[in-house]
């Protein structure tokens, strides 16, 4: 009786086919994806502050626009 529940019982998993990783991988695996993280998210930072600094030029270029400017910016009317 108890060896038929000991075989139906799943098969563990030995060392050599799928070893776990020890305590000094584990913690090189969360300092390299925390490492990637924070370059990430400087990255998102720094789209964003780009982003923001276009939109503020482009709005500043387009409170300047006026008829003359056009004209001048196309070579015509030289006064």
């Amino acid at each position: 009786m108890i060896l038929e529940v000991v075989s139906s019982l799943p098969r563990t998993i030995s060392m050599t086919e799928n070893p776990l990783p020890d305590d000094l991988t584990v913690r090189q695996t969360i300092v390299e994806r925390t490492r990637e993280l924070r370059l990430l998210k400087s990255v998102v930072r720094a789209l964003a502050k780009h982003r923001r600094e276009h939109a503020k030029a482009e709005a500043v270029r387009n409170s300047y626009s006026s008829p003359k400017i056009a004209v001048w910016q196309q070579g015509g009317d030289d006064a």
